[in-house]
C-alpha cells in the first residue's frame, strides 16, 4: 500500500482513504478481489497486458520467457501493446510491478506472484487474446523439450505442451503428438506402466475433459480417442484409489466401445471393470465381467485379450474356492500366451497365476513362474507387476521359511507401492509383511502392519483385501491372550468373506 502511494499519489498518506480497505467483512478472496479491481483500474494498457502474460504461466518465469513469450515478434494481439515497448521501457515497467508488489523478484532472477494475483487477471483476460497466449506457450515448451523423455521431470515441457495446448483448444493435436506419441510413447503407456505415475497420468487427462469434469465427454473429436480416455481416467482414478468413481467411467467407455463394434477395446474396459470388481469385493459382478471380456475378444479374434479373460476367470473362480475349473483356464490362458510371445504367462496374469499355484500347494512352479516374470517386468521396467513379483516372492521365501529373503522382497515391494503412490499393492505388501511378523513371533510388528493395510482399504474401498488384514489382527490379539477379541475379529473375517463369496479366508479362520 506504501508503495502504491509513492506510485498513484506522490506520496500523500491522506489519499489512503481512495484505497479499498483491507479490513472487511468479506472472506480474505472478497478482500483481494476489491484490491486487485482498484489496481487494475489504475494500470496502463502494457501492465495489464503483462500481467495476463504472466497469469498463465504454471512455473516461475525467467527472462527467457519474456523475450519468447511476453515479447514474442509475430502478429499476436494478447502481446500488441508490450510489443511496441523499447527494452528500456519494458524492463522498467517489470521493475515498477516489482515495486507495487504484483510481481515478486526472486533470489534467482525468476518472477513470481501471489495466486490471487494470477487468479484475477487470468479472469479479465479476454477469451481470445488468452487463447491465442496459450497456444504460443505451449509451441514455447516444445522449445525445451528432451527426446526421449524419460522421468516425469523429463516430461515437464511435455505436461506444459499438454495444458496449454488444451486450454487453447488444441485437444486432437496435443492427444495425438504429445500426450499419446511422446507421453504414453503409444502402446507402451510409458507414465503408468513405466513410472508409475498414475496421478499424473489422471491430472493429464482431465485437460481433455471440459473444466476437467470426468463427467463429461472428452473434447477430442474421434469417438475412439473419447472411448480411451475415458477408459484411461477409471484405470487411473482405480491405481490411485478411487474405485468407485471409476465404475462410472468403465461402463461409459464400454458402451462407447460397443456402439463402435470396436470389440477389442470393449474387452480391455470388461477387463479392468473386472479388476475393479475383484478389488471391492464384487466377485459374483466380476465373473460376469469377465465373461464379457472373454466374449468381445473372440469377437475381435484377439488373442492376448482372450489370454488375459481366461487368467482373470481362473482367478475369480479360485477366489470364490474351485480348484478344477480354474486349472483348465489358467493352462488355456498361458498356451495363449505362448504362441504370443514364447513365454507362459507373464505381467499381472503370471502374478495371480502364480497365487493360485501356491494356494494348491505348487510352490515351486509358483516360484519359477514369478522368477521368470519379474525377470520380464524388470526388462520392461513395469513398477506396479514388479512390486507384485517381490510381494509373491517374499510370501514363498516366508513358506521356505527363508525369512531374511522373504523380509527383503516384501520391503522393496512396500517401498515400490509407496513410492508410485498405488495402495492396492501397498495392501497386498502389507498383509503378507503381517504374515512373514507372526512367524517370526513379532507380534507388535504384525499388527502395525494389518492396522496400516486396514487404514488404507477404509479409504480406498479395496474390501477384497479386509478379511485377509483381520486375520492377521485376529492372531495378533491370540498371541496377545485376548482370546474374546481375537475370536471376534476372526468371525468378522469370516462374516466380510462370506458375504463377498471369497472362499480362501474363511478357511483360515476355522
Amino acid at each position: 500500500m506504501g508503495n502504491s502511494l509513492v506510485e498513484y499519489y506522490d506520496g500523500d498518506i491522506t489519499k489512503i482513504v481512495e484505497m479499498p480497505p483491507l479490513g472487511s467483512k468479506d472472506d480474505a478472496g472478497g478482500k483481494a478481489h476489491g484490491i486487485l479491481l482498484w489496481y487494475d483500474s489504475r494500470l496502463i494498457p502494457e501492465q495489464r497486458q503483462f500481467l495476463m502474460i504472466f497469469s498463465l504461466f504454471r512455473r516461475d518465469i525467467n527472462k527467457n520467457d519474456f523475450k519468447k513469450v511476453f515479447r514474442y515478434k509475430a502478429n499476436n494481439p494478447f502481446n500488441k501493446d508490450i510489443n511496441i515497448m523499447t527494452n528500456f521501457g519494458f524492463d522498467k515497467m517489470v521493475s515498477n510491478l516489482v515495486k507495487l508488489r504484483l510481481i515478486n523478484k526472486e533470489s534467482n532472477n525468476t518472477y513470481t506472484a501471489h495466486p490471487h494475483i494470477k487468479a484475477f487477471f487470468e479472469s479479465v483476460f479476454p477469451s481470445e487474446d488468452k487463447k491465442a497466449c496459450h497456444r504460443r506457450i505451449k509451441e514455447y515448451a516444445k522449445t525445451y523439450e528432451i527426446d526421449p523423455a524419460n522421468t516425469l521431470e523429463e516430461m515437464s515441457p511435455l505436461i506444459e505442451q499438454v495444458y496449454h495446448g488444451c486450454q487453447a483448444g488444441l485437444y486432437d493435436e496435443v492427444w495425438g503428438d504429445v500426450y499419446r506419441d511422446k507421453i504414453n510413447r503409444k502402446g507402451e503407456f510409458f507414465i503408468t506402466h513405466k513410472l508409475g505415475a498414475y496421478e499424473m497420468n489422471l491430472q493429464l487427462i482431465k485437460n481433455f475433459f471440459p473444466s476437467g469434469d470426468l463427467g463429461q465427454d472428452p473434447l477430442v473429436s474421434s469417438k475412439g480417442d473419447k472411448s480411451w480416455l475415458i477408459n484411461a481416467a477409471g484405470a487411473s482414478l482405480v491405481n490411485t484409489g478411487r474405485p468407485q468413481e471409476a465404475a462410472a467411467l468403465y461402463l461409459k467407455g464400454i458402451e462407447l466401445y460397443k456402439n463402435a463394434s470396436d470389440w477389442k477395446n470393449a474387452s480391455v474396459g470388461y477387463l479392468n471393470l473386472t479388476d475393479l470388481e475383484i478389488r471391492i469385493g464384487n466377485i459374483e459382478d466380476s465373473s460376469k465381467s469377465a465373461r464379457n471380456a472373454l466374449k468381445m475378444a473372440e469377437d475381435a479374434k484377439d488373442q492376448m485379450g482372450q489370454s488375459y479373460s481366461k487368467a482373470y476367470l481362473g482367478y475369480i473362480l479360485f477366489l470364490r474356492g474351485d480348484i478344477d475349473e480354474p486349472i483348465t483356464l489358467f493352462n488355456q490362458a498361458s498356451e495363449i500366451e505362448k504362441t504370443i510371445s514364447g513365454d507362459e504367462l507373464y505381467s499381472y496374469p503370471g502374478i495371480i497365476y502364480a497365487c493360485f499355484l501356491t494356494a494348491i500347494d505348487k510352490t515351486s512352479e509358483a516360484f519359477a513362474l514369478t522368477t521368470k516374470n519379474l525377470e520380464i517386468c524388470n526388462k520392461n521396467n513395469w513398477q506396479d507387476d514388479i512390486s507384485r513379483c517381490l510381494c509373491m516372492l517374499g510370501g514363498l521365501k516366508r513358506r521356505d521359511r527363508k525369512f531374511k529373503e522373504a523380509q527383503d522382497d516384501l520391503s522393496k515391494a512396500l517401498n515400490i507401492g509407496r513410492e508410485i503412490g498405488m495402495p492396492d499393492i501397498q495392501i497386498e505388501a502389507l498383509i503378507e509383511q503381517g504374515r512373514l511378523f507372526l512367524d517370526l513371533e513379532q507380534y507388535g510388528d504384525a499388527k502395525d502392519a494389518a492396522e496400516e493395510a486396514l487404514t488404507i482399504i477404509k479409504r480406498t474401498g479395496f474390501w477384497l483385501y479386509e478379511p485377509d488384514s483381520l486375520i492377521t489382527l485376529a492372531r495378533y490379539y491370540k498371541a496377545a491372550g485376548e482370546i474374546e477379541k481375537s475370536r471376534q475379529t476372526a468371525q468378522e473375517a469370516w462374516d466380510k468373506a462370506d458375504k463377498m463369496g471369497y472362499h480362501w479366508p474363511k478357511v483360515e479362520t476355522v
